[in-house]
C-alpha cells in the first residue's frame, strides 16, 4: 500500500532558538544532518506515494533543500502563508485537501528509528500512533494519553484523572480519516482552530476515529523542540 505522508513545518520554531532564527526547525541539523533529511532517508525505505510538506517560515530554504536532495518520492510544498499566526492543525487542515491515500502524519521535529517507523506501518490496524510510556519515566511537555486497552481512549496536552502515555508518533491514519478531521477542524471556533495543536485535534476526533496505541522504547525516538532537547544527544 503506497502512503501519503503530511509533514507540518511552517512554524517558527521559537523554542530552539538560536538555531532557528535563521533556518525553519525541520532543516536544523543534528548530529551534521537535517531533521528533514532524517525523516526522508527512512520513508525511502518504504511505499510512500508523497510527501506534502507544509512551509512558510524561511520556505525559501526548504525549496533550495529539496533542490539539492533527490528522493524516490515526490514532495509536493504547501504554503502557509500565515504561518506566524497560526498553529500546526491550520497547516494540517491546508496539507489534507491533497491527501488521496491512506496516511501518515509526522511532526517536522520528530526524528525517529526504522524499528520505531515499522512498529506503526506494519502495524494491522489502520489507525495507529507511537506512544511512550509513563512507567519509570518524567513526564515531558508532549501531549498526555488515556487508553482503553490498546485503543486511545482521550488525548491532549492536560488530563484530568489517570493516565499512563504521552503521545510521541508518527501517526498512521486511513483515508477515512481525513474527511473526520477537516470536519473537527472546520466546527472549531477559529479563534481556537488557527492555534490548536495537531495532536489535541486529533483527540477531538476519537468519538469517531478508533486509534491504537504502539509502545515505542525510549532509544527509538527523539523530539527536537527544544534546546534541551537538541543538547540531550537522545538518539
Amino acid at each position: 500500500m503506497a502512503y501519503d505522508v503530511v509533514i507540518p513545518a511552517a512554524g517558527l520554531g521559537t523554542r530552539l532558538r538560536p538555531l532557528t532564527d535563521n533556518s525553519p526547525k525541520g532543516l536544523v541539523k543534528y548530529k551534521g544532518r537535517e531533521i528533514l533529511l532524517r525523516q526522508f532517508d527512512i520513508l525511502e525505505n518504504y511505499d510512500v506515494n508523497q510527501v506534502i510538506l507544509v512551509v512558510g517560515y524561511h520556505k525559501e530554504k526548504y525549496y533550495d533543500f529539496l533542490k539539492r536532495n533527490s528522493f524516490n518520492f515526490v514532495v509536493k510544498t504547501v504554503v502557509n502563508e500565515k504561518y506566524d499566526k497560526t498553529g500546526c492543525s491550520y497547516s494540517l487542515y491546508k496539507a489534507l485537501n491533497y491527501v488521496r491515500n491512506d496516511f501518515i502524519y509526522i511532526n517536522s521535529d520528530l526524528i525517529f528509528r526504522h524499528f520505531a517507523f515499522s512498529k506503526i506501518l506494519s502495524h494491522r490496524e489502520h489507525n495507529v500512533i507511537g506512544l511512550r510510556s509513563l512507567k519509570n519515566n518524567s513526564e515531558t511537555v508532549l501531549q498526555k494519553v488515556e487508553l482503553d486497552g490498546n485503543i486511545v481512549k482521550r488525548m491532549a496536552l492536560k488530563l484530568e484523572g489517570d493516565y499512563h502515555y504521552e503521545a510521541v508518533g508518527p501517526i498512521k491514519f486511513s483515508l477515512d480519516s481525513k474527511d473526520i478531521i477537516m470536519t473537527k477542524f472546520q466546527s472549531i471556533d477559529s479563534n481556537i482552530s488557527k492555534k490548536i495543536p495537531c495532536y489535541s485535534l486529533f483527540g477531538l476526533c476519537l468519538d469517531k476515529i478508533d486509534i491504537e496505541g504502539v509502545l515505542l522504547d525510549e532509544n527509538e525516538w527523539s523530539e527536537i523542540n527544544t534546546i534541551e532537547d537538541y543538547n540531550a544527544n537522545k538518539i
